[in-house]
Protein backbone atom coordinates (compact mmCIF):
# COMPACT_ATOMS: atom_id res chain seq x y z
CA UNK A 1 0.00 0.00 0.00
CA UNK A 2 1.09 3.53 -0.54
CA UNK A 3 2.26 5.36 2.55
CA UNK A 4 0.56 8.41 4.00
CA UNK A 5 3.10 10.74 2.39
CA UNK A 6 3.37 9.01 -1.01
CA UNK A 7 2.38 11.46 -3.75
CA UNK A 8 -0.34 11.16 -6.28
CA UNK A 9 -2.37 8.04 -5.56
CA UNK A 10 -3.37 5.28 -3.19
CA UNK A 11 -2.56 1.67 -4.07
CA UNK A 12 -3.47 -1.64 -2.40
CA UNK A 13 -4.01 -5.32 -3.21
CA UNK A 14 -7.61 -6.40 -3.79
CA UNK A 15 -8.77 -9.93 -2.95
CA UNK A 16 -10.21 -11.99 -5.78
CA UNK A 17 -11.88 -15.24 -4.84
CA UNK A 18 -12.66 -18.25 -6.96
CA UNK A 19 -16.34 -17.71 -6.18
CA UNK A 20 -16.18 -14.26 -7.84
CA UNK A 21 -15.97 -15.92 -11.25
CA UNK A 22 -18.86 -16.34 -13.64
CA UNK A 23 -19.56 -19.16 -16.11
CA UNK A 24 -16.92 -17.80 -18.49
CA UNK A 25 -14.13 -18.16 -15.92
CA UNK A 26 -13.54 -14.48 -15.24
CA UNK A 27 -14.58 -12.22 -12.38
CA UNK A 28 -18.21 -11.19 -12.73
CA UNK A 29 -18.79 -7.55 -13.70
CA UNK A 30 -20.94 -6.90 -10.62
CA UNK A 31 -18.09 -8.17 -8.42
CA UNK A 32 -15.75 -5.72 -10.19
CA UNK A 33 -18.01 -2.86 -9.08
CA UNK A 34 -17.77 -4.19 -5.50
CA UNK A 35 -13.96 -4.34 -5.78
CA UNK A 36 -13.97 -0.68 -6.92
CA UNK A 37 -16.05 0.21 -3.87
CA UNK A 38 -13.67 -1.71 -1.60
CA UNK A 39 -10.77 0.23 -3.13
CA UNK A 40 -12.53 3.57 -2.45
CA UNK A 41 -13.43 2.65 1.13
CA UNK A 42 -9.89 1.44 1.86
CA UNK A 43 -8.34 4.60 0.37
CA UNK A 44 -10.72 6.87 2.26
CA UNK A 45 -9.97 5.12 5.55
CA UNK A 46 -6.23 4.56 5.19
CA UNK A 47 -5.07 7.53 3.16
CA UNK A 48 -7.59 10.21 4.07
CA UNK A 49 -8.62 9.00 7.53
CA UNK A 50 -12.31 9.29 6.58
CA UNK A 51 -14.86 7.14 8.37
CA UNK A 52 -18.56 6.80 7.65
CA UNK A 53 -20.26 9.73 9.34
CA UNK A 54 -23.99 10.47 9.10
CA UNK A 55 -23.24 14.14 9.75
CA UNK A 56 -21.13 14.27 6.56
CA UNK A 57 -22.77 11.93 4.06
CA UNK A 58 -20.92 11.39 0.79
CA UNK A 59 -22.73 9.48 -1.93
CA UNK A 60 -21.83 7.98 -5.27
CA UNK A 61 -23.55 9.99 -8.01
CA UNK A 62 -22.12 8.34 -11.12
CA UNK A 63 -19.85 5.41 -11.92
CA UNK A 64 -18.47 4.65 -15.38
CA UNK A 65 -16.57 1.39 -15.72
CA UNK A 66 -14.40 0.25 -18.64
CA UNK A 67 -13.78 -3.50 -18.60
CA UNK A 68 -10.54 -3.59 -20.61
CA UNK A 69 -9.61 -7.26 -20.04
CA UNK A 70 -11.08 -10.20 -18.16
CA UNK A 71 -10.05 -10.42 -14.51
CA UNK A 72 -9.24 -13.89 -13.16
CA UNK A 73 -8.60 -15.29 -9.71
CA UNK A 74 -5.16 -16.63 -10.70
CA UNK A 75 -2.96 -13.51 -10.50
CA UNK A 76 -3.01 -10.88 -7.73
CA UNK A 77 -5.13 -7.82 -8.44
CA UNK A 78 -3.89 -4.34 -7.50
CA UNK A 79 -6.08 -1.27 -7.23
CA UNK A 80 -4.89 2.30 -7.66
CA UNK A 81 -7.03 5.31 -6.84
CA UNK A 82 -6.63 9.07 -7.09
CA UNK A 83 -8.70 12.24 -7.30
CA UNK A 84 -8.75 14.01 -10.67
CA UNK A 85 -11.01 16.96 -9.84
CA UNK A 86 -12.33 18.70 -6.76
CA UNK A 87 -15.46 20.78 -7.16
CA UNK A 88 -17.57 22.83 -4.77
CA UNK A 89 -19.47 19.89 -3.26
CA UNK A 90 -18.23 16.96 -5.34
CA UNK A 91 -15.05 15.25 -6.46
CA UNK A 92 -14.05 12.85 -9.21
CA UNK A 93 -12.36 9.59 -8.26
CA UNK A 94 -10.24 7.61 -10.74
CA UNK A 95 -9.80 3.85 -10.30
CA UNK A 96 -7.32 1.59 -12.10
CA UNK A 97 -7.18 -2.16 -11.52
CA UNK A 98 -4.05 -4.02 -12.66
CA UNK A 99 -3.39 -7.72 -12.99
CA UNK A 100 -0.19 -9.34 -14.26
CA UNK A 101 1.23 -5.86 -14.83
CA UNK A 102 -1.55 -4.80 -17.20
CA UNK A 103 -4.56 -2.51 -16.78
CA UNK A 104 -7.71 -4.64 -16.67
CA UNK A 105 -10.38 -2.21 -15.43
CA UNK A 106 -10.61 1.57 -15.30
CA UNK A 107 -13.41 3.55 -13.72
CA UNK A 108 -14.42 7.09 -12.95
CA UNK A 109 -16.80 8.00 -10.13
CA UNK A 110 -18.32 11.26 -9.00
CA UNK A 111 -19.01 11.54 -5.28
CA UNK A 112 -21.11 14.31 -3.76
CA UNK A 113 -21.13 15.55 -0.20
CA UNK A 114 -24.65 16.10 1.14
CA UNK A 115 -26.26 18.03 3.97
CA UNK A 116 -26.83 15.78 7.00
CA UNK A 117 -30.56 15.52 6.16
CA UNK A 118 -29.56 14.59 2.58
CA UNK A 119 -31.71 17.40 1.20
CA UNK A 120 -29.06 18.51 -1.25
CA UNK A 121 -25.37 18.99 -1.87
CA UNK A 122 -23.18 20.72 0.67
CA UNK A 123 -19.83 22.41 -0.01
CA UNK A 124 -16.71 20.46 0.90
CA UNK A 125 -15.04 21.94 3.97
CA UNK A 126 -11.33 22.77 4.20
CA UNK A 127 -10.47 19.49 5.98
CA UNK A 128 -12.15 17.41 3.27
CA UNK A 129 -10.37 19.38 0.55
CA UNK A 130 -7.01 18.92 2.30
CA UNK A 131 -7.60 15.15 2.45
CA UNK A 132 -8.53 15.00 -1.23
CA UNK A 133 -5.49 17.04 -2.28
CA UNK A 134 -3.23 14.32 -0.82
CA UNK A 135 -4.06 12.12 -3.80
CA UNK A 136 -4.90 14.77 -6.37
CA UNK A 137 -3.66 14.30 -9.92
CA UNK A 138 -5.50 17.10 -11.74
CA UNK A 139 -7.23 16.03 -14.94
CA UNK A 140 -5.42 12.64 -15.12
CA UNK A 141 -7.98 9.97 -15.96
CA UNK A 142 -7.52 6.26 -15.32
CA UNK A 143 -8.65 5.52 -18.88
CA UNK A 144 -6.04 7.81 -20.47
CA UNK A 145 -3.32 6.52 -18.18
CA UNK A 146 -4.17 2.90 -19.05
CA UNK A 147 -4.13 3.77 -22.76
CA UNK A 148 -0.66 5.29 -22.32
CA UNK A 149 0.56 2.21 -20.40
CA UNK A 150 -0.68 -0.08 -23.16
CA UNK A 151 0.86 2.07 -25.86
CA UNK A 152 4.20 2.09 -24.02
CA UNK A 153 4.06 -1.71 -23.53
CA UNK A 154 3.25 -2.34 -27.20
CA UNK A 155 6.08 -0.10 -28.43
CA UNK A 156 8.68 -1.59 -26.07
Amino acid sequence: MSGPDAPGWFECPLPVRWSDQDLFGHVNNARIVTLLEELRVTAFRERMDWRPDRRVPRVLRTLNVDYRRPVHDVDPLTGRLWISRIGRSSFVVQHALHQAGRPVVTAEAVLVQLHPDQSGSRPLDDDARASLVRILRPDVTAHAEADAEEHHASSA
